[in-house]
């Protein structure tokens, strides 16, 4: 499991399921990413096959797991899967490192992954989420390419032995993150009285973690790509200019199209042309009920934009940041992130919506009602038939849960 220079790879593999525990051969072709084939430190998807016949359309069934040994005989290692596999729990005792995932923020683009954690080179990083570095970004369900996968700064916000917990929790952990970064902007003022940020405190630690392990070849590769990453700062920030100029043109020659076309094509297509198309098809429908359909729509995404829009002009909340905030499909889960982004450290530890006290000795604040009144807003229009109970219960649960995160009940 240690050599990478194979003529051809045995056509079975014992892979070890780690969420059951078990234990089967299957077609090495199956394992997707071939790094797994000479390295049991790599856990990562597989898929299943329920046979060696025609795969489904819609592919197999992927779960977690290592590959513990090749071969070319399902029989033989079968026999060994028993003693190969209470080998490798054996040698889990004694060390997890490279067998868990993280959760890391590319911080170019404010994307997040969930990627194996032997990717990581700088292990400080795992317990940091401060330390930013360039991090090789794999690509799901493809085979890494020769020259390595492509590195971009990040930060690792989350380690877990478990990959599916970090994909469930993976939206509000990154809101999390961002909203603290905010909270912890400004410059503070070191003893020989120059300003410092926790950017250049980053930097340093960096290189002093560089500086004090040798060169091996694949931190040579590190080094380099890190060093073209900053070389390309200045080509970027002229892009930038430029791509800024040619939206200030596109949108001087938007505004030169005559209104008038504009709100007649507005009017024909939302009213009257939808109307009479539907009214052929279906002359039984009153028209009434088939313009209130259309408009339903229209009206609600409208509230959405007004309510987002009231957001970010109220809180000074950037437009990327709510975006980040409001991904997720689930009414909940936008709810506490929103709560995350509005309210700072302060507010969440000592308010209460209501401000009713559990200790009669404490007195809690109340938050900030325009502030609530703008989540209802936005999340019950996001998600018709969401009640104002219910945005308030999840509100109520990422209070407490976020209390309990700082250690008080």
């Amino acid at each position: 499991m240690t050599s990478n220079s194979v003529t051809s790879v045995p056509k079975y593999a014992l892979v070890l399921w780690l969420d059951e525990k078990k234990v089967s051969p299957i077609l090495s072709k199956f394992i997707t990413n071939k790094q797994m084939l000479y390295n049991n430190r790599i856990v990562d998807l597989i898929a299943y096959p329920k046979s060696e016949g025609k795969e489904p359309k819609d592919g197999w069934q992927k779960y977690s797991g290592v590959v513990l040994q090749l071969g070319n005989s399902k029989q033989e290692l079968t026999k060994k899967s028993a003693d190969l596999m209470n080998a490798y729990y054996k040698e889990a005792e004694n060390s997890h490192e490279g067998k868990g995932f993280v959760l890391v923020l590319w911080l170019d683009s404010e994307e997040s992954s969930v990627i194996a954690e032997s990717y990581i080179l700088d292990k400080r990083m795992l317990n940091n989420s401060k330390l930013s570095d360039l991090i090789p970004r794999p690509i799901d369900d493809e085979q890494e390419p020769d020259e390595g996968w492509d590195f971009i700064k990040g930060s690792v916000l989350k380690y877990s032995a478990n990959k599916g917990d970090l994909e469930r929790d993976r939206w509000e952990i990154v809101a999390e993150y961002i909203n603290n970064v905010k909270q912890n902007t400004q410059p503070s003022t070191s003893r020989d009285g120059n300003e410092s940020s926790s950017d250049s405190m980053i930097e340093a630690g960096n290189k002093r973690g560089l500086e004090d392990s040798g060169d091996s070849s694949f931190e040579a590769k590190y080094k380099k790509l890190k060093q073209e990453h900053a070389n390309t700062k200045a080509t970027l920030a002229a892009t930038k200019v430029q791509l800024a100029d040619k939206e200030d043109l596109l949108n001087i020659t938007i505004k030169d199209i005559p209104r008038i076309i504009q709100e007649a094509v507005q009017e024909i297509l939302t009213k009257d042309f939808l109307v009479s198309v539907v009214k052929s098809a279906l002359p039984t429908v009153p028209v009434g009920g088939i313009a209130a359909a259309i408009a339903g729509p229209a009206e609600g995404r409208g509230d959405i934009e007004r309510a987002k829009a009231a957001i970010i002009q109220q809180s000074g909340m950037e437009e990327e940041q709510f975006d980040i905030h409001s991904r997720p499909k689930d009414f909940s889960k936008v709810t506490k992130n929103l709560v995350m982004g509005l309210f700072n450290n302060d507010e969440l530890m000592t308010s209460t919506l209501t401000g009713n006290p559990k200790d009669k000795d404490v007195l809690p604040n109340v938050l900030d009602k325009p502030k609530i009144t703008l989540i209802h807003n936005y999340v019950t229009a996001r998600f018709p038939g969401t009640t104002i109970s219910q945005v308030n219960k999840a509100i109520g649960e990422k209070l407490r849960d976020y209390r309990k995160s700082k250690g008080f009940d």
